[in-house]
């Protein structure tokens, strides 16, 4: 890799457009990324130009609307599959309805290969509404605590240039989160380890249960609190407990906790160039953005 890329321009297209720029990191995993996202924008398109989560009066931060959109996805996949699913969500047990109904996602990719033409999109959405009502939900608390919502925005493409990571490219990897970061987002089947410790999925089949193994142009854009020290501490603590306890059942996966390839969190892979610290800009910034329907653009710049 002979480019060295050194920001990002992400245009929004609304009432009122407008542009962030961000500076993007200099390590191995971040310059991938960048690599993967110049591709991207030269021969492919984005696919997913207004997955927003929790951003006020969007479609994506009402509980009720996501399920009244679910009901009408699964209706969908019931015509095609013949009673495949039939339970419903439960919004008194939301998570754990949220684990069964996702089985039949990562069941139908990996196992049963039932997925089709006819029926992909459908699919597409199912997976996409079960993540956005498991971010809406978690969002409620700790808007309450903080001052502002966990905002987020995922981008991807039709073609999303996928690239293998490396061994060095797995250090990179976090739980924390930082307001106004972009992290490589998940651009697989099924679901990584943090995901899986977040849901406390434990009835998960093990086959499910997949590291991210490539880096590409799909990002995940982190517009909600910053995770603190003590914060980051206490959800290690947490996530290595839990793992531990669970260890035997991760045996498919050769590794054991510490090992880098768990790729336990995201990798960050850049942030805003402009550092905004205070809750109320924060959510300035997030009520501007709000303004606007979608992502138009994304670009990147080489030094």
């Amino acid at each position: 890799m002979t480019e060295r890329f050194s920001h990002l321009n992400l245009k929004f297209n609304g009432k009122n457009s407008f542009s962030i720029r961000f500076r993007i990191y200099s390590h191995s995993a971040a310059q991938k990324w960048a690599l993967c996202l110049k591709e991207a924008s030269t021969r492919s398109r984005i696919l997913e130009a207004d997955r927003w989560y929790n951003f006020p009066g969007k479609k994506l931060a009402s509980l009720e609307s996501l399920a009244a959109e679910l009901q009408k996805v699964i209706t969908g996949l019931n015509q095609i599959h013949t009673g495949l699913i039939s339970e419903s969500l439960d919004p008194r047990n939301l998570q754990a309805s949220v684990n069964r109904l996702h089985v039949h996602f990562a069941d139908s990719h990996l196992v049963q290969k039932r997925i089709t033409a006819e029926s992909h999109d459908l699919w597409f959405q199912f997976n996409n509404l079960l993540h956005a009502f498991e971010s809406v939900e978690r969002s409620q608390q700790v808007e309450a605590q903080s001052g502002i919502p966990n905002a987020s925005i995922i981008f991807t493409w039709e073609d999303n240039c996928k690239k293998p990571l490396e061994e060095s490219d797995y250090h990179e990897f976090t739980v924390a989160k930082k307001f106004g970061t972009c992290y490589i987002n998940y651009c697989q089947v099924g679901r990584h380890l943090f995901e899986v410790f977040q849901a406390q999925d434990t009835d998960l089949s093990h086959e499910h249960i997949r590291p991210l193994e490539s880096a590409s142009a799909d990002t995940y854009l982190w517009l909600g609190p910053s995770t603190g020290p003590q914060g980051l501490k206490k959800k290690m603590a947490a996530i290595e407990d839990w793992y531990l306890k669970n260890q035997k059942s991760f045996g498919h996966l050769g590794m054991n906790w510490g090992d880098p390839k768990l790729a336990i969190g995201w990798i960050p892979v850049a942030s805003l160039e402009t550092d905004i610290s205070s809750p109320l800009e924060q959510k300035a910034l997030i009520d501007r953005i709000n303004l606007c329907d979608k992502l138009e653009s994304c670009t990147v710049e080489t030094t």
